[in-house]
């Protein structure tokens, strides 16, 4: 079995930092054409009392759904707009699992990308659809310079070309 292949972080991200102290310090990797990381659903992600909080939740698909993206594309992008569906409650406690996944967008202004927490079972929880800007040359330029890497971490923008992907 191959070792387990992270995607990049960046310390001050919320959602994937290792070294923000009130982040949620989620490692992501890719599994065929996904992007996936677990969500141990603890008290610190709470909202109503049992229950993760819906900001948590839009959260993590959120940066699921931009790394695919990211490595379909090999170029970094942003949010535009993403929508949630909640299905059943996230309880504290549980462990989940955050899946994303690209739309058939390839080489569009906008890219588009869908996402889902399961447990388990696979039982779907929450589902999510975004649409992605890529970033501007200019600060495509600088990425890398703020990633971090490491023996584990896959480099997901170092065979990319020298321009935008629009």
């Amino acid at each position: 079995m191959d070792p387990i292949r992270y995607l990049p972080t960046y310390d001050g991200c919320f959602c994937c930092g290792q070294g923000n102290p009130a982040g949620l310090e989620r490692r992501f990797r890719r599994e065929g054409g996904k992007v996936v990381a677990e969500l141990p659903a603890g008290p610190r992600q709470q909202g109503f009392p049992g229950r993760v909080h819906g900001g948590i939740l839009a959260t993590v698909l959120d940066e699921a759904m931009g790394w695919v993206l990211a490595c379909e594309e090999r170029w970094m992008c942003v949010t535009v707009k993403i929508e949630i569906a909640y299905r059943k409650p996230v309880e504290v406690g549980g462990i989940y699992r955050i899946e994303a996944w690209a739309a058939d967008t390839p080489r569009r202004r906008l890219w588009r990308a869908h996402g889902r927490i399961v447990d388990e079972t696979g039982a779907v929880f929450v589902e999510s659809e975004g649409l992605y800007a890529p970033i501007p040359d200019e600060a495509m330029a600088g990425v890398d310079r703020v990633l971090r890497y490491g023996e584990d971490v896959e480099r997901v923008f170092g065979e990319r070309g020298p321009t935008s992907p629009s």
